[in-house]
């Protein structure tokens, strides 16, 4: 008897491990079909493919377009949150993507670099605690077919990269006196580019209880962007500063998106 209860309490356990885990059905691939310099940027085109590897249609997907803020171009996708998630577009509601079938889409990038794409099922892939930095794009010039005999002309039709980096790092999680699980976060800004920044704007769908170092650009017409505020009149090259938040989670930092730099 002894022995029965075990194994049913295992196979319980198992279970509810099963379902508290969901494994993706989804795969995507995305290969690099085209490059070109514009405005003395490198600009790439990349052409994806998500693959129903499960044992149903699906007709909904939580793709992440992860530091997407050289991001320049989408199809076949969609987003309702200022590029903190993406979807199959509308069509395919009517269209389940089939067993082994896939879907088509692709982007293009102001860099030689692609984005680090993720996705799965809807709602199943996490946003990062801590999200990597965007390492800058290479210089351009050295795709340059006429690199090796660089003259003035060549420094003078660089472009310098207007670039940031948003690395979220928790710093406390506690629980508030209305018995709610609450996270503190610094949000730590690097001007990774080539110019000084004036303006740093992002977007995020969560409230926040508190911030600090950060305004909400308009409530009205552009709820959810906010602007980091800068602590002089602009950060230079190398340089970085901090601003936070409190909001209600369990020791989770907020999904953000870094939409804007200006230099």
């Amino acid at each position: 008897m002894y022995r029965y209860t075990v194994l049913v309490a295992l196979a319980l356990v198992a279970a509810a491990y099963s379902l508290g885990t969901p494994q993706c059905t989804l795969s995507n691939k995305c290969t690099q079909v085209h490059q070109w310099m514009n405005d003395g940027v490198m600009n790439t085109q990349f052409a994806c493919e998500i693959t129903n590897m499960g044992s149903k249609p699906v007709t909904n997907a939580d793709i992440r377009l992860n530091d997407n803020q050289n991001l320049y171009n989408t199809w076949e996708i969609a987003t309702s949150n200022n590029g903190l998630s993406w979807d199959f577009v509308k069509w395919r509601e009517q269209k389940p993507l089939a067993v082994g079938l896939s879907h088509s889409w692709g982007y293009i990038v102001k860099s030689d670099k692609p984005l680090n794409v993720e996705v799965c099922e809807k709602g199943f892939v996490n946003p990062p605690a801590s999200p990597s930095p965007v390492h800058s794009a290479a210089d351009a010039s050295r795709h340059h077919p006429n690199h090796h005999n660089q003259d003035s002309s060549d420094h003078k039709d660089k472009v310098l990269k207007c670039e940031s980096t948003l690395v979220q790092t928790i710093v406390n999680h506690y629980m508030g006196k209305d018995h709610l699980k609450y996270t503190q976060v610094d949000v730590t800004v690097h001007n990774t580019g080539e110019k000084s920044l004036t303006s740093v704007i992002f977007f995020s769908d969560v409230h926040f209880n508190s911030t600090w170092g950060m305004t909400e650009v308009d409530r009205i017409n552009a709820p959810g962007n906010y602007e980091v505020i800068r602590k002089s009149s602009s950060l230079a090259v190398g340089s970085q500063q901090k601003f936070g938040y409190v909001f209600v989670s369990d020791n989770t930092a907020a999904p953000i998106n870094l939409i804007s730099n200006a230099c």
